[in-house]
């Protein structure tokens, strides 16, 4: 039993795409792919500071206070001072991020506004989206238990 968790949700298809070429190769394998990109950004924003801003990001503040938490700030470029593409009032954005590139809505690549990020928040939004994660697998494939043959 296998369970997949690809955060970097365009690639979700492809990891769903593998999971089946791989069950189909072995049919005792169970191999399951997180896809719930609504209870993944539900998770991480139960996590952030009320106001962190929007609910989309691409090393904005989401994203930049979670790689805080993770590797800490000697690794993190400044980052107060930078901004990216933040009109999610235009039609498709999503869309034309996905058939031409991040870099279509912003050269920086950056969708949100990173501003205000810090490591507390991100620890808080790895430890609810692990949580979340932990109940998706246990509903999928039931609980795991030491020692068990599966």
């Amino acid at each position: 039993r296998i369970a997949i968790v690809d955060c970097n949700v365009p690639n979700v298809a492809a990891s769903q795409r593998a999971a089946q070429a791989a069950m189909t190769a072995n049919p005792e394998l169970t191999v399951i792919v997180y896809n719930d990109v609504e209870a993944l950004m539900a998770a991480l924003w139960a996590g952030a500071d009320p106001g962190a801003g929007s609910g989309s990001d691409h090393a904005g503040r989401l994203e930049t206070s979670i790689v805080l938490a993770l590797l800490g700030s000697e690794v993190v470029q400044p980052f107060d001072d930078l901004r990216g593409f933040t009109d999610f009032d235009e039609v498709d954005w999503w869309g034309r991020m996905l058939r031409e590139g991040i870099q279509s809505l912003d050269d920086s690549g950056i969708i949100g506004v990173p501003a205000g990020a810090n490591a507390e928040e991100g620890h808080r939004m790895v430890a609810a989206f692990v949580k979340e994660c932990c109940e998706w697998i246990a509903t999928q494939l039931g609980p795991l238990t030491p020692n068990a043959a599966h």
